[in-house]
């Protein structure tokens, strides 16, 4: 592969893949990656302390799991609905790799099966998330101002809390 800048990127399972141009003398290679170890190394050390949602292996404990995400996440996402006034058009269920959760413009909700491996307050902050943007279909301040509302003021923290959980 060719490329035109050095690029450091740590992958899930911590290994530092770098690219640089076949052009480049190696010692400058080496420099770069001397003088950014400290982001390396701090990006490892948030790697080791995050939460993972993993997918069991098993085909019938997934099964079992994807049943379960079905009857229980539709159920809680219904219930919130109702209870802030909201309307969801329809509720999928998907296995994402990069996403918890989404909301088209025509209501209907998707969200990731590995909710089922989140703590209940964070699976619940999900769910918000995804019903405030049936009003605020956008991450704008007023979108943050409705989510923070039906978070009762706890959506900074909460936010903070979910970026300890890696999709894995």
């Amino acid at each position: 592969m060719w490329t035109r800048h050095i690029t450091i990127k740590i992958n899930q399972e911590g290994e530092i893949i770098t690219t640089i141009p076949a052009i480049l003398p190696t010692s400058r290679a080496e420099s770069f990656l001397r003088a950014n170890s400290d982001k390396i190394i701090r990006k490892l050390a948030k790697l080791s302390t995050c939460n993972k949602a993993t997918l069991p292996t098993d085909p019938t404990e997934l099964e079992k799991l994807r049943k379960q995400a079905k009857t229980q996440l539709t159920t809680e996402l219904h219930q919130l609905a109702t209870q802030h006034h909201l309307t969801v058009n329809k509720v999928t269920i998907k296995n994402n790799k990069t996403n918890w959760g989404s909301c088209s413009t025509k209501g209907n909700i998707n969200l990731n099966i590995r909710l089922m491996l989140l703590p209940p307050h964070l699976r619940q902050y999900i769910m918000l998330h995804e019903l405030a943007h049936l009003k605020h279909l956008n991450h704008s301040p007023e979108f943050h101002t409705y989510l923070n509302t039906l978070c009762n003021g706890h959506e900074k923290a909460l936010s903070q809390e979910l970026r300890t959980w890696k999709i894995c």
